[in-house]
């Protein structure tokens, strides 16, 4: 997969990386700051995949990051990454101009199969909350996808980030971001809670 990315903030940028590294089998990665490297790269290389975060084309027209003048390029997926519900990529998406958009804030699981979906041809819209969610608190918190239930199980059964990411062939970084979410979605707050949460739950008597 050849992919260019083009996203201003630097840690968006590589938690994104991060994730399309463990979906895609990648040839290689752009990566444009500005929409001078933007437009500069979609001329000088040929890419299977563009992802465009809205704060590149905030003060410009969206549809121009998107050239349709070269008749010799092959086709490519085009999808918009956003943080406000209110802005252009719904337009875009509904007038089939991308091929899917998605939220900056969206569950990483989730944003991992939507990849996966994407490349498979299926048009879709990814927002910050997924109805899907595996529900393993009984109500208690906020739900758990399937990957942050296996990483919560492998957390309390005392696997370190490292050997949690050889077991599910994950990289670290997926890992933390779990780690992260789960802490946020359970209000965990110090080490003795993740253990209070596996008893409450089930995962240790």
């Amino acid at each position: 997969m050849r992919i260019h990315l083009g996203v201003r903030h630097p840690l968006v940028r590589y938690g994104i990386t991060q994730v399309l590294k463990d979906v895609y089998d990648v040839t290689y990665m752009v990566s444009s700051e500005t929409e001078g490297e933007w437009h500069q790269a979609m001329s000088k290389f040929a890419f299977d995949l563009v992802l465009l975060h809205e704060d590149l084309y905030e003060t410009s027209i969206p549809q121009a990051f998107f050239p349709l003048d070269r008749p010799e390029a092959a086709p490519y997926l085009k999808l918009i990454m956003y943080r406000k519900e209110q802005g252009q990529q719904q337009l875009l998406f509904d007038d089939h101009l991308v091929d899917g958009i998605f939220h900056e804030e969206a569950d990483i699981d989730q944003l991992m199969l939507y990849f996966d979906r994407v490349r498979k041809g299926e048009r879709l819209k990814l927002s910050s909350v997924f109805d899907d969610a595996l529900d393993v608190n009984n109500g208690k918190g906020t739900p758990l996808t399937a990957r942050e239930e296996e990483v919560f199980q492998l957390k309390v059964k005392g696997f370190s980030v490292n050997d949690t990411a050889k077991k599910l062939t994950v990289s670290p970084k997926t890992v933390e971001n779990h780690r992260r979410n789960i802490k946020k979605k359970l209000s965990i707050k110090k080490g003795q809670d993740w253990y209070d949460w596996a008893k409450r739950i089930g995962y240790i008597r």
